[in-house]
This record gives C-alpha cells, structure tokens and sequence, in this order.
C-alpha cells in the first residue's frame, strides 16, 4: 500500500502539495498510533509530533505552511 502525504492551503479544499510515503507501513503505524490493521486505509490530518517523525525517517522537509494529510 502507497501512502501519500498531501497538503492543503489553510481554510482551503483542495491540496497543492504531493509526496509520496517510502516507508513501510509497519513503521509508519507506529508514527500514525495505529491500533488496528484496518486503520491505514483512512485519511488523517497530521499533527507536529507525527510530520517531525516523519520527515526524520523519510529524510525531506515537509512544507509547514499546509494543512497536511495523510492518505492512501
């Protein structure tokens, strides 16, 4: 499964920004606090905590001026 990290303008709808997400899902559940197998096919706006977490394993810096999600 490819997850996407997207990010989307303050009050805005629609995203402008699109990276894709190397790690394995194993590893990004751990970040997400995922409990269940089933919870990786959900969308999930991204707190500081999980972002840092994530541009520390994927090795790019993530734009700070979205909204960020991510998706599947």
């Amino acid at each position: 499964m490819r997850h996407l990290i997207m990010g989307v303008p303050k009050n805005e709808n629609f995203p402008v920004f699109e990276v894709g997400v190397a790690m394995p899902t194993n590893k990004l559940a751990a970040i997400m606090n995922w409990q269940d197998e089933s919870d990786c096919v959900f969308d999930y706006q991204l707190t500081a905590e999980q972002i840092s977490a994530i541009e520390e394993v994927e090795q790019y810096e993530l734009p700070k001026e979205l909204d960020l999600f991510l998706t599947y």
